[in-house]
């Protein structure tokens, strides 16, 4: 059959040509200053967050999770968090219940915005594995490390009596 081919193309010719041309799915987000806001939404994703990424060739999944409990944490998820990140970065905020641990998640996808994160400070994957901590720049301000300490206290802190003692900690 030789004769008959007219022209011969590479295999996937028409994937990789419009694979250079194409700019891709990417939602814009908006790209907030840093102030009291964002470093009190830092403090939130490293007590209870998590952002993670996996890509697979051109296919990645890319989120930022905030973990709690679903009776507990309602309050504070949907009326302050999810506000916050759709304030600071303009995205929409994906609620998920886990009925049998009694989870609730608030999840967002953006990989402009794991990329953001990642440019201020933060790290993707295991916190403690990679040793994640408050940014430089939000240490070096005041009010900026308040509202990281308070975002970080509302999601992991906790004040009890030490048992056997009169004090607390």
């Amino acid at each position: 059959f030789d004769r008959f081919i007219i022209n011969k193309l590479d295999t996937f010719w028409g994937q990789s040509k419009g694979g250079k041309n194409s700019s891709g799915s990417l939602i814009d987000i908006k790209i907030p200053d840093k102030n009291e806001r964002l470093s009190e939404l830092i403090g939130i994703i490293l007590g209870d967050g998590n952002i993670n990424y996996y890509k697979k060739k051109k296919i990645g999944v890319y989120q930022v999770t905030i973990a709690g409990d679903k009776n507990l944490d309602r309050d504070y998820h949907l009326n302050h968090v999810k506000h916050l990140f759709e304030e600071l970065f303009g995205l929409k905020v994906k609620e998920k219940i886990a009925e049998k641990n009694n989870g609730r998640f608030l999840v967002v996808s953006s990989k402009r915005l794991i990329d953001f994160l990642i440019e201020i400070g933060l790290k993707s994957g295991d916190k403690i594995q990679n040793q994640v901590t408050i940014p430089s720049w939000i240490k070096e301000n005041d009010s900026y490390l308040k509202a990281c300490l308070r975002g970080l206290f509302d999601t992991d802190g906790s004040v009890y009596k030490l048992t056997n003692q009169n004090s607390h900690q």
